[in-house]
């Protein structure tokens, strides 16, 4: 499924609970200079992309991941991946080198 800004992927299995997947270029909830994920991690806590099992985002040009156990006791996983950014002006102008790492993301299921 794909909405404005947004693809939804569910991958189902034979056996086993559905894998609920939602990405955008960049989730709503604000920002945090002490957690890069607090928007992706306060989407997913408020049932963003269909109460989705993982949530994806780019856009800020660094990465960060976090875990938690939704009200469900289903596990939820934040992503954000940085991108290919390094290669450009901008990367030497504003990315500092922790950030030249996590241009994409994998996850095993």
């Amino acid at each position: 499924v794909i909405t404005p800004g947004e693809a939804r992927i569910t991958f189902k299995f034979p056996q086993g609970e559905p894998i609920k997947i939602a990405a955008r270029h960049n989730w709503p909830g604000g920002r945090s200079m002490w957690n890069r994920a607090h928007n992706v991690v306060k989407s997913s806590k408020l049932g963003a992309g269909g109460n989705a099992d993982i949530l994806i985002q780019g856009h800020t040009h660094v990465w960060a991941c976090h875990q938690h156990e939704g009200d469900d006791g289903r596990p939820r996983t934040s992503l954000i991946v940085k991108g290919f950014k390094d290669w450009d002006s901008y990367a030497e102008d504003r990315i500092p080198p922790p950030d030249r790492w996590s241009g994409s993301g994998l996850f095993g299921i």
